[in-house]
């Protein structure tokens, strides 16, 4: 599970998709790669809920940073379907990882 910041000096020379590129290449195809993908940020749970604000599990923006939502719009990332802490997950198993998620009692 990577949780990351995008930054100029993040020590990393290249751009948020060749980062996402080498982390699947080290990963694998054996290999599962996850990432948050919150829709809301600066807000509680509890806040972000009572707005009413539906969350497309396609379209959605991740909040969690340039990262994320770089590896949301790759090929074969799937998104699970939790309201308000989606997962992002890609690789090995990537379905059967997320299924479920939306019924879980606590993120």
């Amino acid at each position: 599970m990577i949780h990351a910041s995008w930054g100029p000096a993040n020590g990393f020379h290249g751009r948020p998709a060749d980062m996402i590129f080498i982390l699947k290449e080290l990963i694998g195809v054996n290999g599962l790669l996850v990432m948050p993908s919150l829709t809301y940020q600066n807000e509680s749970s509890r806040e972000f809920l009572a707005r009413g604000v539906p969350m497309d599990v396609r379209r959605s923006p991740s909040q969690m940073g340039l990262l994320s939502e770089v590896f949301r719009r790759g090929k074969g990332v799937r998104r699970s379907l939790s309201p308000t802490h989606p997962l992002l997950a890609w690789g090995h198993r990537a379905e059967e990882f997320l299924a479920g998620h939306e019924e879980a009692l606590v993120p």
